[in-house]
């Protein structure tokens, strides 16, 4: 009984979107370890919400990595550049 206590709590365990109204719609959060789909439209700010998530990670010291096949590295940095503070970034 104990193992089915704690799986639950791990499903129950919540990260920070990096969104202070997108956590609190969402009930604190994305679920630990599962994953999401962010779909919308040119200019719906999905780069935006994944840079969020990524600094909110960062600010928690941890480690991420993020690919970008559609985004050019100018258009990164000028989301960048409204406040979202990450560390490293490398356009290799």
């Amino acid at each position: 009984m104990q193992r089915k206590q704690e799986e639950s709590n791990k499903t129950d365990t919540r990260v920070s979107t990096g969104v202070a109204g997108l956590d609190e719609i969402m009930n604190q959060g994305f679920v630990l370890q599962r994953v999401y789909l962010v779909r919308g439209g040119l200019g719906s700010e999905k780069s935006t919400l994944r840079l969020h998530f990524l600094a909110s990670g960062a600010s928690n010291g941890e480690k991420a990595l993020f690919v970008a096949l559609g985004e050019s590295l100018n258009r990164i940095q000028g989301i960048l550049s409204g406040g979202i503070t990450l560390g490293k970034i490398s356009g290799d």
